[in-house]
């Protein structure tokens, strides 16, 4: 089951469901793939955070270049990571072997990034995959793989699971025709700009 082409320019706005939070971010359609950026700000246990991030993929929506930069608790933060769209990330040009295998960024502050995976994976309604992701956790800031699913239960409707230090996570995700997270349950709801 394939996707429509993304109108250009592509804008969502998101709101946090459980707590105070919001995200403006677009995606633009390159000859060498897509570009998505975003801005958001959110507040954890009274911490405020605030990040600007970007992503380029390739036409297979496999991450290729990752950059965040922003803030938490007045504290500057930073992220760079680059992948070879073929299972390895690096950063500043070094192998990071803990990602061997992996495709996907999953940005813990944003559910933009689930929409790189819906559409790298194109399901058909019924089927599953599972995978590893680079997985940015929020609010501690670590970098680490993670094992996920994604069950594709209808058109447009995900059951996305994890384990989190052992414990099991899921999630219901509603998207729009072009596989964009509409609603992440309790987590965020969008508002697309079209």
């Amino acid at each position: 089951m394939s996707y429509p082409p993304f109108p250009q320019p592509f804008e969502v706005s998101w709101q946090r469901l459980d707590g105070l939070g919001r995200e403006q971010a677009r995606l633009e359609k390159f000859d060498s793939g897509y570009g998505l950026s975003g801005f958001l700000e959110l507040e954890e246990d009274g911490v405020v955070s605030r990040f600007r991030y970007s992503i380029e993929c390739d036409e297979r929506f496999c991450t290729r270049v990752v950059r965040v930069e922003g803030e938490q608790d007045d504290k500057p933060f930073f992220l760079g990571l680059e992948a070879d769209g073929l299972g390895h990330f690096g950063r500043k040009g070094i192998a990071a072997p803990e990602f061997d295998g992996v495709f996907d960024i999953d940005l813990g502050f944003t559910p933009f990034t689930n929409t790189l995976a819906i559409r790298r994976l194109n399901l058909d309604v019924g089927q599953k995959a599972e995978l590893r992701s680079a997985w940015l956790r929020y609010p501690e800031l670590h970098l680490e793989a993670l094992e996920q699913s994604y069950e594709r239960e209808g058109s447009h409707l995900y059951l996305y699971q994890a384990r989190i230090d052992g414990e099991p996570f899921s999630a219901h995700l509603e998207t729009d025709d072009f596989g964009v997270v509409l609603y992440y349950e309790g987590l965020w709801e969008a508002h697309t700009g079209r």
